[in-house]
């Protein structure tokens, strides 16, 4: 038994789950907001976040003390890269060349991940296999575990929000594009059923659309969050002030997402076709966005449901439900098995 702790820029989301043949009953569930910027985590900070946890864990009544984590995407590195055909080790030696190319960081400051996308190992019958490359920052994993380790936690665990999150989101059986935006960034994924064919990262997420509403309407940043919440883009109130402000970005947004598309289109096999476009993350649960994105993309945007794989949700809260799309790492986590 374990819980998911997803530590993001706005929030601090737990979920405690128990599996019920392939479903999930939810157990304990809790959120508050990170009372320190997570981007500059020092002695005193870990302290300040920890002591946050600890009440948080307390007031959801987290039975278990075993826990699964996931990084920033701000602290990691995300790339798919092309390889020939090679053996397992020689695909394991190749990797740190590749990542030399890829990583910004010198490479002792990161901790280096793999996973082959498509094709075997050995490559038999591809001219080339797809590898998603991580690197995660060093840093940020201790200054994680450093957090686990006051509050007594023990770590089963630690993966990246994109992991966490197709793990939740990815219930069709066809190909969908997920859209995660977070805080500062937006993260893309091709999905062909569970299987993770594509990823990217975007530089633009939810503060940055605050930023634009503060900027157009003169308001202060807190004020702008609030605008943006609650109004999202709705053309219907405020003369469409808060929208048009938004517009441009997610104008940005939808050209990465056709770019993304086309990569998809000269990758394709077996005629496979894009379905949907699946929505995730508190930057995109704002009015009128699945609207707006559908018009644009000529392709159905819907909110992801990261508890769409749990039984007795009818009797999940009306706080949690509104909430849904801000879970989708923690839920990702509480129902990873291994």
């Amino acid at each position: 038994m374990h819980f998911g702790l997803d530590i993001g820029s706005y929030s601090i989301k737990v979920i405690q789950a128990q599996p019920k043949g392939e479903f999930f009953t939810l157990q304990h569930w809790g959120e508050v907001a990170t009372p320190v910027p997570i981007s500059e985590l020092n002695k005193k900070n870990i302290v300040y976040l920890a002591e946050a946890i600890k009440k948080l864990i307390a007031e959801a009544k987290i039975s278990t003390s075993n826990v699964k984590l996931a990084l920033s995407e701000a602290s990691v590195y995300t790339q798919v890269i092309q390889l020939p055909p090679m053996s397992e080790t020689e695909l394991a030696s190749a990797i740190e060349y590749e990542a030399e190319q890829y990583i910004p960081l010198p490479l002792e400051k990161v901790q280096l991940e793999y996973f082959v996308l498509s094709g075997q190992p050995r490559g038999l019958g591809e001219e080339k296999i797809d590898v998603l490359l991580i690197g995660a920052q060093k840093k940020a994993i201790n200054d994680l575990l450093s957090v686990v380790n006051l509050l007594g936690l023990v770590p089963k665990a630690v993966e990246t929000e994109i992991l966490a999150v197709t793990r939740c989101l990815a219930v069709y059986p066809d190909t969908s594009l997920l859209v995660n935006m977070g805080k500062s960034s937006t993260e893309l994924a091709i999905l062909s059923g569970t299987d993770i064919n594509f990823v990217s990262n975007i530089e633009m997420g939810g503060e940055t659309l605050t930023r634009a509403v503060a900027q157009s309407l003169s308001l202060t940043i807190q004020q702008a969050e609030e605008y943006k919440k609650t109004y999202g883009l709705d053309l219907s109130v405020l003369d469409g002030k808060v929208a048009k402000s938004m517009t441009p970005v997610f104008d940005q947004l939808i050209a990465q997402i056709q770019k993304t598309f086309n990569y998809f289109s000269r990758k394709k096999v077996d005629n496979l076709s894009m379905s949907r476009v699946i929505l995730s993350g508190g930057g995109v649960q704002l009015p009128g966005v699945n609207t707006y994105l559908t018009q644009k993309l000529g392709l159905e945007a819907v909110l992801g449901n990261p508890f769409s794989r749990f039984v007795d949700s009818d009797k999940f809260s009306s706080e949690l439900l509104k909430a849904s799309s801000r879970f989708s790492t923690a839920v990702g986590l509480a129902i990873r098995q291994d």
